[in-house]
Order: structure tokens, then C-alpha cells, then sequence
């Protein structure tokens, strides 16, 4: 296992994080040390000649047995201490630890503080197999663009899928703006480095939504912490469902009570204004993770399938006009899409229309 970590954090690190010198700071937890490390000997082996700062930092020292629920202050004053200045081009921050539940709060106030210093990207729950899963040679980056390019021509959008949702999605794309998510770091704007996805805020959601393949938030419930096929076992046998009326979610419900308890604070409680809102319409354009089956891990399935989110809509990158702590994608299994406005189904059970799409 240690030669092919070793060549996928070498492609992690030269063709999305681009490291060029200057200060890489990899936040890992135990769980993840192993591959915080590699991608560190990985960073380290860049012939370059620019002056190299490359540190992983062990975050269950601020945790201390417990969720972060806000960036602690000594963690706060060590990132500033190592990202010296204001250096968008070699300033990096990666982080890959697992997400606990209450830790979103954290990680938005992470990303916040990375991105005025440089860039910063995001692999919460990392293991090998999201690394293997996202840079499989079977997939083909030039898709996520022609999706997009696609999905600039589409108004409303028609989801439908065997569990029996129904969801009628309208987008505005002089309003918001329509994000080509292809793992690349940037200075200044968050990307989750694995390819790809392309996302928007929709401007209104009516319909039900059943979530049978994940709920982000619950992978740092404590029944599912580190166990995420118990997780997809879980959701397959007793899903989640949204009513969702004017772009707002208005009904949870799941058979598994201790889920629904769960879902309905996630979107009712934790931030009464706009947690229920729908802020992210998120369609897969990682091919080869669209060829395989769900693993339970978010982190690479919501590269291969469609995804709804109630909380945060990425304000920064599709102008969004709230900001939230919140965030919770449900990924739907086995999705059907359908371009109403153009009269056009480009996906069904969970694959692209070989007749709109020139690259599949």
C-alpha cells in the first residue's frame, strides 16, 4: 500500500495542490497521520528552488477527546505564526482529518482565515481509497467542462429517482453563479481537491427528496464515526426524506428515529434561518466514480452522484446571498435528470446521456 499512497499524493500534490515551496501546513488527525505524512514526503520531494515550510499538524492535540466547535485560539495562532504574510501564491492549507459532528463551525472559520492567506483545500475523512477513487486513470477531466457548459444552457431541472423522489430544481445563472469544481486549488476560494463536480445555488426547489446513499453530518455521528458502510447500510434500509416547498426544506422524516432526531437539528435547530434552505444542487462528473458502487464516504461519493445540500451555499464562489454554518449534503443513489427547458433527459440511473455528452 505505502508505493501507491505514495504516487497518489504525488499526483494530489503536483496536479491540484501545485505546490511550488513556501508554506504547506497538512491538519490530520490519528486516523489520517499515515496520509498526512506521505503527502508531506511528497510535497518535500518538489525539485524547486523556493524555500520549503511543510508541517503536519496533529489537530486531536486541540481537541483534547472532543469536537472543535470553533477554531481553537492556540491552533488560530499557530496557523497565522506559519503562514507568514500574505502569499497567495505559496501559502497552502490541506486539511483531511476527520469531520465530527459539531465541526463545521470550525472548518468554515479555517477556510476563512486559509483563504486570505493563500489557498486551501479540504479532504475531511480522507483514507486511500478516496485517493485511489478520485485520481483513477479511468476518469476523464475534460467532462467536468462540458457539463458545465451544458449546464449554463439549463433553467429548470427535473430529479427523479427509484426511491421515489421528485424535484423540480430552478437555476439563475445571471444571479448566481455556476461552479465548475475540478479539484484545483486556488488562492482565496475553497476546493475539495478530488475531481469533480459541477454545483449551484438553485434559485427555488419544490418536490421530495429521498436520500438513500449519505448524509454528510452523519458521518460524525457517533454510530458512524470511522464506519461508513454501516452508515450506507443504514440509509439504503430506512432513507431520508425532505419536503421541500420555495427552496426551503419544510418536513424531515426517517423510519430510524435516532436518524430523523438527528436530521431534523441539523436542518431546523442548528441555524433556524437558513438551515433548512436548499444551498447546493450538486451533479458528479467523476466518471469513474459514477461507474462504481457507493461507499459511504461523502468525501468520493458525491463525485459520482447527484447531491442536495440544506444549509450553506458556498457563498463565495455561486453569490449566494446567505452564509450559514450549516451544511449537509444527501446523496441520492440513483438519480435521473432531466433538462425541462431544453426537453432533454442527460442522465438516467445514475449515467450520463452518451447522446448530449461528447466526451463519455
Amino acid at each position: 500500500m505505502a508505493t501507491n499512497l505514495k504516487n497518489l499524493t504525488d499526483l494530489l500534490i503536483s496536479n491540484f495542490v501545485g505546490y511550488r515551496g513556501g508554506s504547506l501546513l497538512i491538519l490530520a488527525d490519528e486516523p489520517t497521520l499515515e496520509i498526512a505524512g506521505s503527502i508531506a514526503d511528497s510535497a518535500n520531494a518538489v525539485a524547486i528552488e523556493t524555500e520549503k515550510n511543510i508541517e503536519v499538524i496533529n489537530i486531536d492535540k486541540y481537541r483534547a477527546g472532543q469536537p472543535l466547535t470553533e477554531l481553537h485560539a492556540e491552533l488560530r495562532e499557530e496557523l497565522l505564526a506559519k503562514l507568514q504574510g500574505p502569499d497567495e501564491l505559496h501559502n497552502t492549507v490541506l486539511y483531511i482529518m476527520q469531520s465530527l459532528d459539531g465541526e463545521t463551525a470550525m472548518r468554515l472559520s479555517l477556510v476563512e482565515l486559509a483563504g486570505e492567506k493563500g489557498k486551501i483545500g479540504g479532504l475531511p475523512n480522507c483514507t486511500v481509497d478516496v485517493l485511489e477513487a478520485g485520481f483513477n486513470p479511468q476518469n476523464r477531466p475534460r467532462f467536468s467542462g462540458e457539463l458545465h457548459d451544458f449546464l449554463l444552457q439549463v433553467t429548470e431541472i427535473e430529479l427523479t429517482c427509484d426511491r421515489g423522489s421528485k424535484v423540480t430544481a430552478l437555476l439563475d445563472h445571471n444571479e448566481y453563479d455556476l461552479v465548475n469544481s475540478n479539484g484545483v486549488l486556488v488562492p482565496g476560494k475553497y476546493a475539495n481537491p478530488i475531481p469533480a463536480e459541477v454545483f449551484a445555488h438553485p434559485a427555488d426547489v419544490e418536490g421530495i427528496l429521498v436520500i438513500s446513499g449519505s448524509y454528510g453530518p452523519l458521518m460524525g455521528f457517533a454510530p458512524f464515526v470511522g464506519n461508513y458502510r454501516a452508515l450506507m447500510e443504514a440509509l439504503d434500509k430506512t432513507p431520508i426524506t425532505w419536503k421541500i416547498s420555495e427552496g426551503k426544506i419544510t418536513d424531515v422524516s426517517c423510519d430510524n428515529n435516532e436518524i430523523q432526531d438527528f436530521v431534523r437539528r441539523e436542518v431546523f435547530e442548528k441555524d433556524a434561518e437558513h438551515g433548512m434552505k436548499i444551498g447546493e444542487f450538486g451533479m458528479p462528473a467523476n466518471l469513474y466514480v459514477l461507474s462504481r458502487e457507493i461507499t459511504g464516504n461523502l468525501m468520493i461519493d458525491e463525485k459520482g452522484r447527484v447531491h442536495l445540500a440544506n444549509g450553506h451555499g458556498y457563498q463565495k464562489r455561486t453569490r449566494c446571498k446567505y452564509d450559514t454554518t450549516v451544511h449537509g449534503d444527501g446523496l441520492i443513489a440513483n438519480a435521473s435528470l432531466r433538462a425541462v427547458n431544453l426537453e432533454k433527459q442527460f442522465m438516467e440511473n445514475n449515467r450520463y446521456t452518451t447522446g448530449v455528452f461528447k466526451t463519455l
